[in-house]
């Protein structure tokens, strides 16, 4: 019965489920979490309870008692079986998501902690504090396993990698620095410091494109956007409209929120590097009059979230208000009914658009609309095509040939089935190839690599994304299949990516 139950809730649309709606907590709001399910929403600050909420009929599910302070942050594990949360009491908690137990105390910090997040697979718990280090727990013990201390102020945010395997942190120091998971997972050694602007200090950090970039920001709104393997800026956003004290991004990785003490929520797209939504909220306003340095303003944005695709985002304010609201329903004047095939080819060619309100208004109609959508998608989402393996290495050797003409010609044949031998070009690129190999080879992803997505693709990447917002059983089916392509295609792994999130074993 319970399974039947679960079947008809992922089977029903997500617009369907979430709407919009202020919630009302007793205190300010400092710290906010989606569980995977997207259904279900954490908060917590200065009231020190952590409140658990159904965002379906807006009630509260359970309320945690722990701390003896303010509780400053949160996180579910990818499996949403874990909650952790972390306090001015200078702990972290350990909670059991579903009965709401604690399960440990962690103790070892010895001011506030500011930040926390679980790595992917759920086994690591990274921490940080007002002071100044970063530690890595055993989730399983409760054990401490690292404590570092390489900042040299308040360390305010941290941020796990898609793979594990990175971990990147955010400080007062005006510095973002990556650290490397040790291969025994016991421990982290530096790679990289990046710089701020001097007292530039960082409020937020976070991976998103699928750990190809990594976010940051200053509370003057300016995010920056960084390959993690080099430290190199790629390009810049700006939200806000005023002091920025928090930056998230959605599980999928491809959008970003922040919102501060102007009460402006921005939401921007990672694959076009273009505002998607800036919308003021009254309830996150910011009077003039209202304002103070000390104080702050009832209406200042202190905690954001996103659900794993972005279709439900929520704010969290000083005056206790948390605002949840359906980003389908903002971009959309109406639901549509049923789609005419002119409809859907006009739905299509919008997915590709530059401009990001245009490409997710559309990918929002057509998760609206599945019964429509699904078998319009069908034809024109089709699993990447394997390659055998052995021909694929042929072609790559062949970018060596002493004969020109034979390098160009193995080239063009590579470019043509990219799809097919990403995945195997980048895994030939770690091995360290010759020069002219390597170059060859970057010139084939370098489309792929540049800071906007190229056309084609990102309409593939809001078509996956209206999939996954819509949750409905076809939409999952059409996911299977395309996650049972080749192997290492951008296509294959997003197709499975997505089926995780939703909850379904690939």
């Amino acid at each position: 019965m319970r399974r039947l139950l679960l079947l008809m809730l992922f089977a029903s649309p997500l617009s369907a489920q979430v709407p919009s709606r202020d919630l009302r907590t007793g205190g300010a709001v400092h710290a906010l979490a989606f569980h995977p399910d997207g259904r279900t929403l954490a908060s917590a600050g200065d009231d020190q309870t952590i409140t658990l909420w159904d965002l379906t009929d807006g009630k509260q599910l359970r309320r945690l008692k722990g701390h003896e302070a303010t509780v400053t942050c949160l996180a579910f594990s990818q499996d949403g079986r874990v909650l952790a949360s972390g306090s001015r009491d200078s702990t972290l908690c350990l909670w059991d998501a579903s009965s709401g137990t604690l399960r440990h105390r962690l103790r070892g910090h010895e001011r506030s902690v500011l930040g926390l997040a679980l790595s992917p697979d759920g086994r690591l718990l990274a921490s940080v504090s007002y002071d100044q280090s970063l530690r890595l727990w055993d989730v399983e013990t409760g054990k401490a396993l690292s404590h570092i201390e390489g900042h040299a102020d308040a360390v305010s945010c941290v941020s796990f990698a898609p793979d594990g395997r990175t971990v990147a942190t955010g400080g007062y120091d005006s510095q973002v620095r990556l650290w490397t998971v040790a291969e025994d997972g016991k421990g982290l050694r530096p790679s990289h410091v990046l710089r701020e602007h001097r007292r530039a200090e960082v409020t937020g950090v976070t991976f998103c494109h699928g750990g190809r970039l990594l976010a940051s920001v200053t509370p003057t709104g300016l995010v920056r956007l960084r390959d993690p393997s080099r430290g190199e800026e790629l390009r810049r956003a700006t939200v806000g409209d005023g002091p920025v004290l928090t930056l998230a991004c959605s599980a999928d990785g491809r959008t970003l929120m922040g919102a501060g003490i102007g009460g402006r929520i921005d939401l921007h797209e990672v694959a076009s590097g273009e505002a998607l939504l800036r919308r003021n909220e009254p309830a996150a306003a910011t009077p003039a009059l209202s304002f103070s340095p000390l104080e702050g303003s009832p209406g200042e944005v202190r905690a954001v979230a996103l659900s794993a695709s972005a279709r439900t985002l929520a704010a969290g304010t000083r005056s206790g208000v948390v605002l949840v609201r359906d980003l389908g329903r903002m971009l959309l004047a109406r639901t549509p009914g049923r789609l005419s095939d002119n409809e859907l080819e006009a739905l299509w060619n919008e997915l590709r658009s530059p401009s990001p309100t245009t490409g997710y208004r559309a990918a929002a109609t057509l998760a609206a609309c599945p019964a429509s959508a699904v078998p319009f998608l069908k034809p024109k989402l089709l699993p990447v095509q394997m390659m055998d393996a052995k021909q694929i290495d042929q072609l790559i050797d062949r970018l060596d040939h002493p004969r020109f003409s034979a390098r160009e010609k193995a080239a063009v044949e590579l470019e043509r089935a990219i799809d097919q031998v990403e995945g195997r070009l980048r895994q030939r690129l770690r091995t360290g190839p010759v020069l002219e190999t390597r170059r060859r080879i970057e010139r084939l992803l370098e489309p792929l690599d540049e800071q906007v997505l190229p056309p084609d693709r990102l309409r593939l990447n809001r078509a996956l994304m209206a999939l996954e917002q819509s949750g409905s059983a076809a939409a999952r089916e059409l996911l299977q299949g395309l996650a049972n392509g080749s192997p290492g295609a951008w296509l294959t792994e997003e197709a499975r990516r997505g089926l995780t999130r939703l909850g379904v074993r690939n």
